[in-house]
């Protein structure tokens, strides 16, 4: 066997592996190789560990082989999978996954970062901290130098377990029970992780210190970097954070796991967190602005007043009869829909209030009130826009009743979250000011695209000529060129839809505008419209099935008018061009948006099915249907349509039956037995 290299040696061979070049150095001169192995022929990541000398290194290097041995049998996405493990001329080695990126400490260096991208990239590593942790595994060196972000943006973890002692040059990382000396835990993980995570937030260590001493010193007593609050992460993060870096392991998360649901912001903990502000500060707002003022009916702070002109029970009863006569016995669609309806217009009514507590306090800036403002009106009106269609007397098309009762969950993403509109930051251009009835028929059209109802082609070619009419006034509107193009696009004109669209995709993208998102996904469907009605499956509106109807997915009368067939090399190009422009679009969501990671999901399940080739979609749909199993209730035509879909791309009929069989038992829960 060859004698262990010295540093420097490349080309040398250590056991059966060639090193390559080296990439670091740690603690205890430890070294980090590129290395070859040639049995299996792949490249990977060897670390040297410092040889042992007396009997005190012998057991640490002992304790630390059988560390790295229960490591190598984790695997998971974001943990760097160990390969071997083993010791040659009295030299420990590990050999690991060889990760092509960068480091988190690098990444860091460009930081600060969005709050969005932030907790995109930590709750990656956390989660690996967390799979660890549930096999009774602890970190206990957790700093960004042990965190790696491959070149598809993957976060990976590694050297669990493998410090000898504590890194004090890594001080500001380390938890103050370990600065004691007290042996490594998962709540000293969880420290370090909201460590790194206020640094990606803030651009600063949360601990500040002329020397380590006074580091430590401020870190055990708590002083934790004071952040001006137009500079801080929407406050439930905030709070997060500061919590996980607690000096007293008792006041941080239970454990990673509940620091990650934190983190996740789920719906259900945000309206239980709604719920519990509508309660306080409708006391609060009630007691002081009515001594005060004295309580007026239209008073902005009264928010059970304005949510009652928007939502009330004479409107319910109404919706209740429109919407059951379009529905079998025993239907429970027009329950879902006033489920919903009490729900967004309940958000509605507390951010409201919030604003109004914000503005009268003067915690807020004009700038960011007129967002504010501007972003709630415009949730109010969406919300009239489907109440709007169920009035006694009203106008509405009978078609779009139809569709609501058909596609309700799709009616009711259309509402959008109110609660978002209390943590926008200062910028009027992702809300621009439109007119009362500008912004209603703006809020009109977003339904009847999302309903996508019966004549929708005729409706969209009478909606564009309106909008030419008004197309000057609301030229510098995104959102008005965005609508245009998806109307072109449901009236046949497949130029002017890709004109929009594509003005929209590149304008957002390059400014970060929420309708990004929003546009690359238009010009997916663009595509799959055409290519599926070329050679394949029917496309689904918004990627929602109409649930009502399971075997029919699409609006036959609408359809394109038939077009020659492409060649397979032609559609295969444009397939791909396609999963090109999803990949854009998933690049830009956001991840608290779980319907649009479903949505891209849906979408690439689509592509995937077109091109014959399943295995480019399994596993997005795989994690996307993991997180709707979360919330079955929530977007379960969602679901249903993931189910389908990756029932279509499974080679196996036993688990193609169990997705269809899923389905159809999420469909009766959400819309009753019929």
């Amino acid at each position: 066997m060859s004698a262990p290299p010295e540093t420097g040696s490349t080309g040398a061979m250590f056991g059966r592996y060639v090193l390559v070049q080296s990439i670091g150095r740690g603690g205890s001169s430890d070294e980090v190789w590129v290395a070859i192995d040639p049995d299996l022929d792949r490249k990977v990541a060897l670390k040297l560990l410092a040889r042992s000398s007396g009997d005190a290194d012998r057991t640490n290097s002992a304790q630390l082989l059988t560390k790295a041995r229960a490591m190598a049998r984790l695997t998971h996405p974001h943990v760097v999978t160990i390969h071997d493990v083993g010791e040659v001329g009295g030299r420990l080695f590990i050999a690991m996954e060889y990760v092509d990126g960068e480091s988190l400490r690098a990444w860091l260096s460009r930081g600060p970062y969005p709050w969005q991208e932030a907790l995109e990239v930590l709750r990656q590593a956390g989660a690996a901290l967390a799979a660890a942790h549930d096999v009774g595994l602890v970190h206990g060196n957790f700093k960004p130098s042990n965190v790696m972000i491959d070149s598809n943006g993957r976060v990976r973890v590694l050297d669990f377990g493998l410090a000898r002692t504590p890194d004090l040059a890594a001080s500001y990382y380390i938890a103050p029970a370990q600065q004691r000396g007290d042996p490594v835990d998962a709540p000293g993980d969880m420290f370090s992780l909201c460590v790194v995570l206020f640094e990606a937030l803030y651009g600063s260590r949360p601990f500040d210190g002329a020397d380590t001493r006074a580091i430590v010193a401020n870190m055990t007593a708590g002083n934790v970097l004071e952040i001006a609050a137009e500079e801080r992460a929407p406050a439930w993060v905030h709070r997060v954070v500061t919590a996980g870096l607690s000096n007293d392991p008792s006041q941080r998360f239970e454990d990673m796991q509940a620091l990650l649901r934190a983190l996740e912001r789920s719906p259900v903990q945000q309206r239980r967190r709604r719920r519990r502000v509508v309660a306080a500060t409708l006391v609060t707002v009630a007691v002081s602005i009515g001594l005060a003022l004295g309580a007026s009916r239209h008073d902005p702070c009264d928010a059970q007043a304005a949510r009652a002109q928007t939502w009330n029970g004479e409107l319910e009863s109404q919706l209740k009869a429109q919407i059951d006569s379009r529905t079998p016995a025993g239907s429970l669609v027009s329950q879902r829909l006033s489920e919903g309806l009490d729900r967004s217009t309940a958000a509605w009514a507390a951010a409201q209030t919030q604003l109004c507590v914000d503005r009268r306090a003067q915690r807020i800036t004009p700038g960011l009130q007129q967002v504010r403002e501007r972003c709630l009106d415009d949730r109010r009106l969406a919300i009239t826009a489907i109440t709007g269609l169920t009035k006694a007397g009203g106008d509405a098309d009978p078609a779009l009743l139809d569709a609501l009762a058909a596609r309700p969950y799709v009616g009711l993403r259309s509402l959008g979250d109110p609660a978002r509109c209390v943590e926008l930051g200062i910028d009027l251009e992702q809300v621009p000011a439109r007119s009362e009835d500008q912004a209603q028929a703006l809020a009109i059209t977003r339904l009847t695209l999302a309903l996508a109802p019966a004549g929708l082609r005729q409706l969209a070619a009478r909606e564009l000529a309106r909008i030419g009419d008004a197309a000057e006034a609301e030229a510098a509107d995104p959102e008005h060129t965005l609508l245009r193009g998806r109307l072109a696009a449901a009236a046949g004109d497949r130029d002017a839809a890709e004109r929009d669209l594509h003005a929209v995709a590149r304008a957002a993208t390059a400014s970060r505008h929420p309708l990004a998102v929003r546009a690359w996904l238009a010009l997916v469907e663009l595509e799959l419209a055409e290519l599926e009605g070329d050679g394949g499956g029917s496309a689904t509106p918004d990627g929602a099935s109409d649930l009502s109807e399971p075997s029919d997915l699409s609006e036959p009368s609408d359809a394109s008018e038939p077009s020659e067939p492409l060649e397979p090399p032609e559609r295969a190009a444009r397939l791909r061009h396609a999963a090109r422009l999803l990949d854009y679009a998933e690049a830009l969501v956001d991840p608290g948006e779980g319907a649009q990671r479903s949505q891209v999901a849906l979408l690439r399940g689509r592509l995937a099915g077109a091109l014959s080739e399943p295995e480019l979609a399994l596993a997005s749909l795989d994690a996307a249907i993991e997180r709707a199993e979360l919330e079955p209730a929530r977007d379960p035509d969602l679901l249903v349509d993931l189910l389908r879909i990756r029932a279509s791309l499974h080679r196996s009929p036993t688990a193609a039956a169990a997705d269809q069989a899923r389905a159809q038992v999420v469909t009766t829960q959400a819309f009753g037995p019929q």
